[in-house]
Protein backbone atom coordinates (compact mmCIF):
# COMPACT_ATOMS: atom_id res chain seq x y z
CA UNK A 1 0.00 0.00 0.00
CA UNK A 2 1.64 3.28 -0.57
CA UNK A 3 1.86 6.21 0.96
CA UNK A 4 2.88 9.65 0.63
CA UNK A 5 5.47 11.69 2.80
CA UNK A 6 5.52 15.49 2.96
CA UNK A 7 7.99 18.23 3.49
CA UNK A 8 8.56 21.34 3.72
CA UNK A 9 11.70 23.25 2.16
CA UNK A 10 12.22 26.64 3.42
CA UNK A 11 13.60 27.95 0.39
CA UNK A 12 13.74 27.25 -3.26
CA UNK A 13 17.27 26.27 -3.38
CA UNK A 14 16.40 23.87 -0.57
CA UNK A 15 13.86 22.08 -2.62
CA UNK A 16 15.85 22.23 -5.64
CA UNK A 17 18.58 20.48 -3.58
CA UNK A 18 16.02 17.46 -2.57
CA UNK A 19 14.18 17.55 -5.49
CA UNK A 20 18.13 16.54 -7.42
CA UNK A 21 18.90 14.25 -4.07
CA UNK A 22 15.61 12.50 -4.67
CA UNK A 23 16.05 11.87 -8.38
CA UNK A 24 20.23 10.07 -7.28
CA UNK A 25 18.30 7.92 -5.09
CA UNK A 26 16.16 6.83 -8.06
CA UNK A 27 13.10 7.79 -6.81
CA UNK A 28 11.32 8.56 -10.49
CA UNK A 29 9.83 12.12 -11.10
CA UNK A 30 6.06 10.89 -11.37
CA UNK A 31 5.64 10.61 -7.38
CA UNK A 32 7.28 13.42 -6.58
CA UNK A 33 4.66 16.76 -6.16
CA UNK A 34 5.90 20.45 -5.50
CA UNK A 35 3.53 22.58 -4.08
CA UNK A 36 3.95 26.71 -4.32
CA UNK A 37 0.34 27.37 -3.46
CA UNK A 38 -2.00 27.33 -0.57
CA UNK A 39 -4.84 25.98 -2.86
CA UNK A 40 -1.78 22.89 -3.99
CA UNK A 41 -2.65 21.80 -0.53
CA UNK A 42 -5.85 21.26 -0.18
CA UNK A 43 -5.75 19.08 -3.86
CA UNK A 44 -3.26 16.90 -2.33
CA UNK A 45 -4.99 16.42 0.97
CA UNK A 46 -8.39 15.85 -0.55
CA UNK A 47 -7.12 13.90 -3.91
CA UNK A 48 -10.88 12.49 -4.69
CA UNK A 49 -12.48 15.72 -4.70
CA UNK A 50 -13.07 15.74 -8.15
CA UNK A 51 -16.73 16.05 -8.13
CA UNK A 52 -17.33 15.28 -11.90
CA UNK A 53 -15.58 12.30 -11.57
CA UNK A 54 -17.62 10.77 -8.23
CA UNK A 55 -20.50 11.97 -9.11
CA UNK A 56 -20.10 9.49 -12.71
CA UNK A 57 -19.18 6.85 -10.69
CA UNK A 58 -21.87 7.23 -8.77
CA UNK A 59 -24.52 7.54 -11.25
CA UNK A 60 -23.05 4.42 -12.95
CA UNK A 61 -23.27 2.46 -9.61
CA UNK A 62 -26.79 4.02 -8.83
CA UNK A 63 -27.64 2.76 -12.34
CA UNK A 64 -26.26 -0.60 -12.15
CA UNK A 65 -28.44 -1.21 -8.75
CA UNK A 66 -31.43 0.56 -10.74
CA UNK A 67 -31.08 -2.23 -13.30
CA UNK A 68 -31.59 -5.00 -10.22
CA UNK A 69 -33.92 -2.81 -8.80
CA UNK A 70 -36.05 -2.89 -12.17
CA UNK A 71 -35.31 -6.62 -12.72
CA UNK A 72 -36.25 -7.83 -9.34
CA UNK A 73 -39.35 -5.72 -9.31
CA UNK A 74 -39.94 -8.03 -12.84
CA UNK A 75 -39.79 -11.12 -11.31
CA UNK A 76 -42.17 -10.46 -8.24
CA UNK A 77 -44.79 -9.10 -10.57
CA UNK A 78 -44.55 -12.28 -12.66
CA UNK A 79 -45.74 -13.11 -16.45
CA UNK A 80 -48.84 -12.24 -16.15
CA UNK A 81 -48.74 -8.49 -14.06
CA UNK A 82 -46.64 -7.33 -17.43
CA UNK A 83 -48.48 -5.95 -19.80
CA UNK A 84 -45.96 -6.18 -22.66
CA UNK A 85 -42.29 -6.04 -23.47
CA UNK A 86 -42.15 -2.05 -23.65
CA UNK A 87 -43.35 -1.57 -20.22
CA UNK A 88 -41.37 -4.25 -19.05
CA UNK A 89 -38.23 -2.69 -20.51
CA UNK A 90 -39.70 0.79 -19.24
CA UNK A 91 -39.88 -0.26 -15.35
CA UNK A 92 -36.43 -1.62 -15.79
CA UNK A 93 -34.85 2.03 -17.72
CA UNK A 94 -37.13 4.33 -15.42
CA UNK A 95 -35.67 2.24 -12.26
CA UNK A 96 -31.68 2.56 -13.85
CA UNK A 97 -32.67 6.41 -14.20
CA UNK A 98 -33.70 7.18 -10.78
CA UNK A 99 -30.74 4.85 -9.09
CA UNK A 100 -28.42 6.86 -11.78
CA UNK A 101 -29.47 10.32 -10.43
CA UNK A 102 -29.27 9.25 -7.21
CA UNK A 103 -26.03 7.62 -7.54
CA UNK A 104 -24.70 11.00 -9.00
CA UNK A 105 -25.96 13.10 -6.63
CA UNK A 106 -24.84 11.06 -3.79
CA UNK A 107 -21.46 10.66 -5.84
CA UNK A 108 -20.81 14.59 -6.06
CA UNK A 109 -21.13 15.15 -2.50
CA UNK A 110 -17.70 14.12 -1.83
CA UNK A 111 -19.00 11.31 0.61
CA UNK A 112 -17.12 8.85 -0.87
CA UNK A 113 -13.63 11.39 -0.90
CA UNK A 114 -10.85 10.45 1.09
CA UNK A 115 -9.01 12.45 3.12
CA UNK A 116 -5.13 11.96 3.22
CA UNK A 117 -4.09 14.20 5.54
CA UNK A 118 -5.69 15.35 8.91
CA UNK A 119 -7.13 19.27 8.81
CA UNK A 120 -4.30 20.56 11.70
CA UNK A 121 -1.79 19.11 9.20
CA UNK A 122 -3.35 20.46 6.31
CA UNK A 123 -4.04 23.98 7.78
CA UNK A 124 -0.21 23.73 8.93
CA UNK A 125 1.09 23.07 5.32
CA UNK A 126 -1.17 25.67 4.06
CA UNK A 127 0.37 28.04 6.24
CA UNK A 128 4.18 27.31 5.36
CA UNK A 129 3.08 27.65 1.88
CA UNK A 130 1.56 30.64 2.83
CA UNK A 131 5.03 31.99 4.14
CA UNK A 132 6.67 31.36 1.11
CA UNK A 133 7.98 27.36 2.29
CA UNK A 134 7.90 24.97 -0.71
CA UNK A 135 5.78 21.00 0.36
CA UNK A 136 7.46 18.58 -1.66
CA UNK A 137 5.14 15.35 -1.17
CA UNK A 138 6.78 11.89 -2.50
CA UNK A 139 4.58 8.52 -2.77
CA UNK A 140 6.86 5.87 -0.93
CA UNK A 141 5.51 1.84 -1.70
CA UNK A 142 5.95 0.87 2.02
CA UNK A 143 6.31 1.80 5.63
CA UNK A 144 10.01 0.44 5.58
CA UNK A 145 10.69 2.87 1.87
CA UNK A 146 8.68 5.57 4.28
CA UNK A 147 11.20 5.21 7.68
CA UNK A 148 14.29 4.96 5.77
CA UNK A 149 13.07 8.42 3.36
CA UNK A 150 11.54 10.08 6.38
CA UNK A 151 15.25 9.59 7.88
CA UNK A 152 17.88 10.76 4.67
CA UNK A 153 15.75 14.22 5.06
CA UNK A 154 16.51 13.98 8.61
CA UNK A 155 20.29 14.07 7.87
CA UNK A 156 19.86 16.51 5.16
CA UNK A 157 18.24 18.85 7.61
CA UNK A 158 15.03 19.09 6.97
CA UNK A 159 12.75 18.55 10.19
CA UNK A 160 8.92 19.47 9.18
CA UNK A 161 8.08 16.06 7.77
CA UNK A 162 4.60 13.77 7.93
CA UNK A 163 3.16 10.78 6.53
CA UNK A 164 -0.15 10.16 4.84
CA UNK A 165 -1.88 11.56 7.74
CA UNK A 166 0.32 11.90 10.85
CA UNK A 167 3.28 14.28 11.80
CA UNK A 168 6.45 11.91 11.67
CA UNK A 169 9.09 14.54 12.83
Amino acid sequence: MSQEVYCVAQTENQAHEVVARLKEMGIAPDVISIVTEPAGVARIAHPDAQHLRNAINGAIVGAVIGILFGIAVLSTMGYDGIPNLFSALLLVGASAFGGALLGSIIGSTGVFGKTVMPESVEQHLEAEVRRGAILIMVEVRSEKERDSFMATLNRWGISDIHFSGEAAA
